[in-house]
Protein backbone atom coordinates (compact mmCIF):
# COMPACT_ATOMS: atom_id res chain seq x y z
CA UNK A 1 0.00 0.00 0.00
CA UNK A 2 1.06 3.48 -0.52
CA UNK A 3 1.63 6.13 1.87
CA UNK A 4 -1.23 8.22 2.35
CA UNK A 5 -0.35 10.88 4.79
CA UNK A 6 -0.20 13.66 1.93
CA UNK A 7 -3.39 13.21 1.64
CA UNK A 8 -5.30 15.63 4.45
CA UNK A 9 -8.87 15.68 3.86
CA UNK A 10 -10.33 12.85 1.71
CA UNK A 11 -13.91 13.74 1.88
CA UNK A 12 -13.00 17.25 0.53
CA UNK A 13 -11.50 15.47 -2.51
CA UNK A 14 -14.10 15.39 -4.97
CA UNK A 15 -13.11 12.96 -8.24
CA UNK A 16 -14.21 15.17 -11.22
CA UNK A 17 -16.47 17.53 -8.61
CA UNK A 18 -19.18 18.96 -10.12
CA UNK A 19 -17.49 22.53 -10.67
CA UNK A 20 -14.84 21.27 -11.96
CA UNK A 21 -16.63 18.95 -14.45
CA UNK A 22 -16.35 19.61 -18.34
CA UNK A 23 -20.03 19.31 -18.56
CA UNK A 24 -20.90 21.54 -15.90
CA UNK A 25 -19.26 24.52 -17.92
CA UNK A 26 -20.74 23.65 -21.03
CA UNK A 27 -23.83 23.49 -19.93
CA UNK A 28 -23.66 26.97 -18.38
CA UNK A 29 -21.92 28.32 -21.87
CA UNK A 30 -24.76 27.08 -23.61
CA UNK A 31 -27.55 28.18 -21.34
CA UNK A 32 -25.57 31.63 -21.54
CA UNK A 33 -26.15 31.70 -24.96
CA UNK A 34 -29.89 30.32 -24.95
CA UNK A 35 -30.98 33.15 -23.01
CA UNK A 36 -28.84 35.67 -25.42
CA UNK A 37 -30.60 34.69 -28.22
CA UNK A 38 -33.89 34.38 -26.44
CA UNK A 39 -33.29 37.79 -25.43
CA UNK A 40 -32.13 39.34 -29.18
CA UNK A 41 -35.15 37.05 -30.45
CA UNK A 42 -37.52 38.92 -27.96
CA UNK A 43 -36.42 42.43 -28.57
CA UNK A 44 -36.38 41.79 -32.78
CA UNK A 45 -40.14 40.66 -32.30
CA UNK A 46 -40.66 43.95 -29.92
CA UNK A 47 -39.74 45.89 -32.81
CA UNK A 48 -41.07 44.66 -35.29
CA UNK A 49 -45.07 45.02 -34.03
CA UNK A 50 -43.74 48.26 -32.84
CA UNK A 51 -42.46 49.03 -36.76
CA UNK A 52 -45.64 47.71 -37.74
CA UNK A 53 -47.78 50.21 -35.71
CA UNK A 54 -45.87 53.34 -36.77
CA UNK A 55 -45.74 52.17 -40.91
CA UNK A 56 -49.94 51.28 -40.56
CA UNK A 57 -50.11 55.41 -40.12
CA UNK A 58 -48.89 55.35 -43.59
CA UNK A 59 -49.29 52.09 -45.40
CA UNK A 60 -50.37 48.12 -44.74
CA UNK A 61 -47.25 46.47 -43.83
CA UNK A 62 -49.05 43.74 -42.23
CA UNK A 63 -47.74 41.03 -44.69
CA UNK A 64 -44.20 41.95 -44.22
CA UNK A 65 -44.25 42.02 -40.42
CA UNK A 66 -45.70 38.54 -40.59
CA UNK A 67 -42.53 37.07 -42.32
CA UNK A 68 -40.13 38.69 -40.29
CA UNK A 69 -42.23 36.97 -37.29
CA UNK A 70 -42.39 33.78 -39.41
CA UNK A 71 -38.41 33.65 -39.06
CA UNK A 72 -37.93 34.86 -35.99
CA UNK A 73 -40.16 32.39 -34.18
CA UNK A 74 -38.69 28.53 -34.77
CA UNK A 75 -34.90 30.64 -33.58
CA UNK A 76 -36.96 31.46 -30.55
CA UNK A 77 -38.55 28.17 -29.61
CA UNK A 78 -35.06 26.24 -30.51
CA UNK A 79 -33.36 28.26 -28.12
CA UNK A 80 -36.03 27.90 -25.44
CA UNK A 81 -35.85 23.96 -26.35
CA UNK A 82 -32.20 23.93 -26.13
CA UNK A 83 -32.13 26.05 -22.83
CA UNK A 84 -34.78 23.57 -21.24
CA UNK A 85 -32.60 20.54 -21.74
CA UNK A 86 -29.93 22.25 -20.69
CA UNK A 87 -30.93 22.82 -17.34
CA UNK A 88 -32.46 19.30 -17.26
CA UNK A 89 -29.04 17.98 -18.25
CA UNK A 90 -27.08 20.25 -15.65
CA UNK A 91 -29.68 19.04 -13.33
CA UNK A 92 -29.19 15.28 -13.60
CA UNK A 93 -25.02 15.93 -13.94
CA UNK A 94 -25.85 17.56 -10.38
CA UNK A 95 -27.49 14.12 -9.33
CA UNK A 96 -24.70 11.98 -10.63
CA UNK A 97 -22.17 13.56 -7.96
CA UNK A 98 -24.74 13.76 -5.44
CA UNK A 99 -25.03 9.67 -6.35
CA UNK A 100 -21.07 9.44 -6.13
CA UNK A 101 -21.49 10.44 -2.74
CA UNK A 102 -23.82 8.09 -1.85
CA UNK A 103 -22.22 5.00 -3.00
CA UNK A 104 -19.03 6.27 -1.91
CA UNK A 105 -20.66 6.49 2.04
CA UNK A 106 -22.46 2.87 1.17
CA UNK A 107 -18.98 1.39 0.48
CA UNK A 108 -17.36 2.27 3.04
CA UNK A 109 -19.90 1.09 5.67
CA UNK A 110 -20.23 -1.93 3.87
CA UNK A 111 -16.76 -3.06 2.65
CA UNK A 112 -15.97 -3.27 6.56
CA UNK A 113 -18.63 -5.63 6.78
CA UNK A 114 -18.11 -9.56 6.87
CA UNK A 115 -21.06 -10.67 4.27
CA UNK A 116 -19.67 -14.15 3.93
CA UNK A 117 -20.79 -15.34 7.18
CA UNK A 118 -23.72 -13.15 7.77
CA UNK A 119 -27.37 -14.80 7.76
CA UNK A 120 -28.94 -11.81 5.87
CA UNK A 121 -26.95 -10.18 3.03
CA UNK A 122 -27.62 -6.03 2.49
CA UNK A 123 -29.15 -7.01 -0.60
CA UNK A 124 -28.29 -10.85 -1.60
CA UNK A 125 -26.30 -12.72 -3.55
CA UNK A 126 -22.50 -13.85 -2.29
CA UNK A 127 -20.94 -12.41 0.43
CA UNK A 128 -17.17 -11.25 1.21
CA UNK A 129 -15.10 -11.26 4.23
CA UNK A 130 -14.59 -8.30 6.26
CA UNK A 131 -12.89 -5.32 4.45
CA UNK A 132 -12.80 -7.54 1.01
CA UNK A 133 -14.11 -6.68 -1.77
CA UNK A 134 -15.06 -8.15 -5.01
CA UNK A 135 -16.11 -5.90 -8.26
CA UNK A 136 -18.68 -8.23 -9.49
CA UNK A 137 -22.27 -8.14 -9.80
CA UNK A 138 -24.13 -10.57 -7.67
CA UNK A 139 -21.69 -9.79 -4.52
CA UNK A 140 -23.56 -8.36 -2.04
CA UNK A 141 -21.65 -5.24 -1.18
CA UNK A 142 -21.18 -4.19 -4.98
CA UNK A 143 -24.54 -4.66 -5.15
CA UNK A 144 -25.41 -2.52 -2.34
CA UNK A 145 -23.15 0.10 -3.51
CA UNK A 146 -24.78 -0.21 -7.01
CA UNK A 147 -27.94 0.23 -5.88
CA UNK A 148 -27.49 3.51 -3.49
CA UNK A 149 -26.18 4.83 -6.40
CA UNK A 150 -28.97 3.97 -8.76
CA UNK A 151 -32.08 4.86 -6.67
CA UNK A 152 -30.55 8.18 -5.57
CA UNK A 153 -30.67 8.92 -9.32
CA UNK A 154 -34.52 7.57 -9.44
CA UNK A 155 -35.48 11.69 -9.12
CA UNK A 156 -33.99 12.19 -12.79
CA UNK A 157 -33.90 9.17 -14.60
CA UNK A 158 -35.59 8.78 -17.45
CA UNK A 159 -38.82 5.65 -17.83
CA UNK A 160 -38.47 1.74 -18.28
CA UNK A 161 -41.34 -0.71 -17.87
CA UNK A 162 -39.31 -3.77 -17.60
CA UNK A 163 -39.81 -4.77 -13.90
CA UNK A 164 -36.86 -5.33 -11.63
CA UNK A 165 -36.81 -6.83 -7.87
CA UNK A 166 -35.62 -3.44 -6.30
CA UNK A 167 -38.84 -1.40 -8.09
CA UNK A 168 -41.36 -4.15 -6.95
CA UNK A 169 -39.55 -3.28 -3.10
CA UNK A 170 -39.90 -0.11 -3.22
CA UNK A 171 -43.66 0.10 -4.75
CA UNK A 172 -44.76 -2.64 -2.43
CA UNK A 173 -42.98 -0.29 0.70
CA UNK A 174 -44.91 2.58 -0.26
CA UNK A 175 -48.06 0.69 -0.35
CA UNK A 176 -47.51 0.01 3.26
CA UNK A 177 -46.90 3.51 3.66
CA UNK A 178 -50.07 4.50 2.32
CA UNK A 179 -51.95 1.82 3.71
CA UNK A 180 -50.81 2.34 7.10
CA UNK A 181 -52.19 6.14 6.75
CA UNK A 182 -54.96 5.14 5.73
CA UNK A 183 -54.62 6.30 2.15
CA UNK A 184 -55.35 5.32 -1.40
CA UNK A 185 -51.97 4.47 -2.65
CA UNK A 186 -51.60 7.12 -5.81
CA UNK A 187 -50.74 6.37 -9.45
CA UNK A 188 -47.72 7.33 -9.51
CA UNK A 189 -46.18 4.81 -7.34
CA UNK A 190 -46.81 1.60 -9.26
CA UNK A 191 -46.09 3.91 -12.79
CA UNK A 192 -43.84 6.87 -12.33
CA UNK A 193 -41.39 5.58 -9.07
CA UNK A 194 -41.77 1.94 -10.53
CA UNK A 195 -40.44 3.34 -14.54
CA UNK A 196 -37.60 5.49 -13.04
CA UNK A 197 -36.46 2.90 -10.67
CA UNK A 198 -36.15 0.32 -13.30
CA UNK A 199 -34.61 2.78 -15.37
CA UNK A 200 -31.72 4.03 -13.14
CA UNK A 201 -30.80 0.39 -12.35
CA UNK A 202 -31.00 -0.74 -15.72
CA UNK A 203 -28.62 2.50 -16.75
CA UNK A 204 -26.01 3.36 -13.97
CA UNK A 205 -22.88 1.46 -13.25
CA UNK A 206 -20.37 2.12 -10.91
CA UNK A 207 -16.30 1.58 -10.56
CA UNK A 208 -14.47 1.42 -7.35
CA UNK A 209 -11.45 2.65 -7.40
CA UNK A 210 -7.85 2.83 -5.29
CA UNK A 211 -6.74 6.03 -4.85
CA UNK A 212 -2.39 6.00 -5.26
CA UNK A 213 -0.28 9.26 -3.65
CA UNK A 214 2.15 10.02 -6.40
CA UNK A 215 3.45 12.95 -4.54
CA UNK A 216 1.91 15.90 -2.46
CA UNK A 217 0.09 16.94 -5.45
CA UNK A 218 -0.93 13.89 -7.75
CA UNK A 219 -3.27 11.14 -6.82
CA UNK A 220 -3.72 8.40 -8.98
CA UNK A 221 -7.25 6.17 -9.45
CA UNK A 222 -6.49 2.40 -10.12
CA UNK A 223 -9.78 1.03 -11.08
CA UNK A 224 -10.56 -2.86 -9.14
CA UNK A 225 -10.91 -4.73 -12.42
CA UNK A 226 -14.33 -6.65 -13.34
CA UNK A 227 -14.04 -10.49 -11.19
CA UNK A 228 -11.03 -9.04 -8.98
CA UNK A 229 -10.86 -9.64 -5.16
CA UNK A 230 -9.20 -6.04 -3.18
CA UNK A 231 -8.53 -6.65 0.40
CA UNK A 232 -8.73 -2.90 1.91
CA UNK A 233 -7.51 -2.05 4.89
CA UNK A 234 -9.41 -0.46 8.18
CA UNK A 235 -8.58 3.18 7.06
CA UNK A 236 -7.85 3.18 3.64
CA UNK A 237 -9.46 5.53 0.98
CA UNK A 238 -12.17 4.22 -1.56
CA UNK A 239 -13.00 6.25 -4.72
CA UNK A 240 -16.65 5.09 -6.36
CA UNK A 241 -17.15 6.62 -9.69
CA UNK A 242 -20.36 6.57 -11.24
CA UNK A 243 -21.74 6.83 -14.55
CA UNK A 244 -25.10 7.26 -15.52
CA UNK A 245 -27.17 7.13 -19.16
CA UNK A 246 -29.24 10.15 -18.30
CA UNK A 247 -31.85 10.04 -20.93
CA UNK A 248 -32.31 13.32 -23.20
CA UNK A 249 -36.00 13.81 -23.08
CA UNK A 250 -36.23 17.00 -24.98
CA UNK A 251 -37.38 16.49 -28.16
CA UNK A 252 -35.54 17.72 -31.86
CA UNK A 253 -32.72 19.18 -29.60
CA UNK A 254 -31.57 16.18 -27.72
CA UNK A 255 -29.75 14.88 -30.35
CA UNK A 256 -27.28 18.25 -29.59
CA UNK A 257 -26.05 16.74 -26.17
CA UNK A 258 -26.61 12.65 -27.22
CA UNK A 259 -23.90 10.42 -27.36
CA UNK A 260 -25.86 7.33 -28.89
CA UNK A 261 -29.68 6.69 -28.54
CA UNK A 262 -31.55 3.84 -27.00
CA UNK A 263 -33.66 3.05 -29.44
CA UNK A 264 -35.83 5.46 -32.33
CA UNK A 265 -36.31 8.70 -30.92
CA UNK A 266 -34.65 8.02 -27.55
CA UNK A 267 -31.45 9.73 -26.51
CA UNK A 268 -29.28 9.51 -23.69
CA UNK A 269 -25.61 11.55 -22.85
CA UNK A 270 -23.05 9.50 -19.98
CA UNK A 271 -22.71 11.69 -16.90
CA UNK A 272 -20.22 10.04 -14.55
CA UNK A 273 -18.44 11.62 -11.26
CA UNK A 274 -16.36 10.34 -8.90
CA UNK A 275 -16.39 10.73 -4.72
CA UNK A 276 -13.38 9.01 -2.53
CA UNK A 277 -14.18 8.79 1.42
CA UNK A 278 -12.06 7.14 3.77
CA UNK A 279 -12.89 3.05 4.98
CA UNK A 280 -14.69 2.65 8.51
CA UNK A 281 -12.42 -0.37 9.09
CA UNK A 282 -13.64 -2.61 12.42
CA UNK A 283 -13.23 -2.30 16.05
CA UNK A 284 -11.76 -5.41 17.45
CA UNK A 285 -12.71 -4.11 21.20
CA UNK A 286 -16.20 -2.43 21.96
CA UNK A 287 -15.74 0.73 24.06
CA UNK A 288 -16.45 0.06 27.65
CA UNK A 289 -19.40 -0.07 29.48
CA UNK A 290 -20.64 3.68 30.94
CA UNK A 291 -20.17 3.12 35.10
CA UNK A 292 -22.54 5.34 36.06
CA UNK A 293 -26.00 3.95 35.51
CA UNK A 294 -28.46 5.11 32.81
CA UNK A 295 -31.44 6.93 32.96
CA UNK A 296 -34.66 5.83 31.51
Amino acid sequence: MSNYSHIRHFDESIYRSFFNSELTWLCLGVAVLCLAGIFLSVRAIWRMRRRQRLAALATDSRAVATIEFTLVLPVLLFMILLLTQTTLLMGGNMFVHYAAFAATRSAIAYIPQDTETATELPVGGSGDPANVFTASSGQSKYDAILQSAYLALAPVAGRSSSEQATSTAITTGLDRLFSGMGKTTPNWVDELIAERVNYASANTMIEVLIPVVIDEQTIDYIKIPEGSVYTFSPRDPVTVNVIHRFNLSTPWVNRIYADESHGERMYYREVYAGYTLTNEGLRDELPPQPSLPRQP
